[in-house]
């Protein structure tokens, strides 16, 4: 209508199918193939001047998130997420969720892919409630480790920002400056780091550069590794030799190396807390 077209035009784009409806005043130009990030974007026109995707979406956009896409037809978690500012969201619109903010501070907000979103450390703040506390941890770590925000700048954000559900988990996090990064790279670290946490043992630094190898899981002071194998590893002669000539130089560097596969960790789990928990005395002791 800004550009001049009169609803009459509008209506016959629409009845011609060169106009597709996505939300109310809203439309894909030409068909319903949607480009990336079309959805977010028309979710964002849909709420209006001032709105920002936000949450889940924001989390996703920024990858800190896995996306929801294959969630079922109809789950909240396909739900796109937008805030909007002092101002009513309107009528409910299917597919989308509308927050609002009482105030939205202009270092909060930004564009990336050409839609407005919110910051990084914003969305930390805002999904604080909204996911599980392991898929909270990635989100921040994910955030840390790519530089998409700082310790400073989220401690910053909470001092001015109101108390919510959920902000203790976000302090918590960004005032624990000694803590290592908890990134997995695979199902098989995962389950591993899962398998630790809930045997009580120490959680160890995760995917540690030592000399010219990154290592799965490393307690620094016995000088423990521990390497996994993921459920896909079919170990050749090639690749034992290139595990053994790996372990000699590790050990060679002052540290121990143990192994375990995804096998072992998914159905003897017992065994493998067993025999960590061994070797973390054995050489907490000899240390000390």
């Amino acid at each position: 209508m800004a550009l001049g077209l009169s609803r009459g035009a509008i209506d016959h784009a629409i009845a011609r199918g060169r106009l597709r409806q996505i939300h109310r005043g809203v439309y894909a130009v030409g068909h319903v193939a949607l480009p990336a990030f079309a959805a977010e974007m028309a979710a964002v026109l849909a709420v209006g001047p001032g709105a920002v995707l936000s949450h889940q979406s924001a989390a996703a956009l920024w990858k800190l998130i896995p996306e929801r896409s294959n969630e079922p037809e109809g789950s909240n978690e396909r739900e796109i997420h937008v805030t909007v500012v002092g101002r009513d969201a309107g009528r409910r619109r299917a597919g989308l969720r509308a927050h609002r903010a009482a105030t939205l501070a202009a270092q909060d907000m930004t564009v990336l892919h050409g839609i407005p979103i919110t910051t990084p450390a914003r969305t930390l703040y805002d999904t604080a409630a909204c996911l599980s506390a392991r898929e909270y941890e990635r989100a921040f770590d994910e955030a840390l480790t790519r530089r998409l925000v700082s310790r400073r700048a989220v401690v910053a954000l909470l001092e001015r920002s109101p108390r919510g559900r959920g902000i203790d988990r976000l302090e918590q996090l960004a005032r624990a400056e000694l803590r290592a990064s908890t990134l997995t790279r695979s199902d098989t670290e995962e389950r591993f780091l899962t398998l630790i946490r809930r045997g009580g043992l120490a959680v160890p630094e995760i995917n540690v550069q030592i000399g010219p190898f990154i290592v799965d899981f490393l307690w620094r002071g016995p000088r423990l590794i521990v390497e996994v194998d993921g459920y896909a590893f079919h170990s050749g002669h090639r690749a034992f030799e290139n595990d053994h000539k790996r372990d000699l130089e590790l050990g060679a560097a002052g540290f121990q190396v143990m192994r375990f596969t995804w096998k072992q960790i998914v159905d003897e789990p017992e065994l493998v807390l067993t025999r960590l928990a061994q070797r973390l005395t054995e050489l907490q002791s000899r240390r000390g």
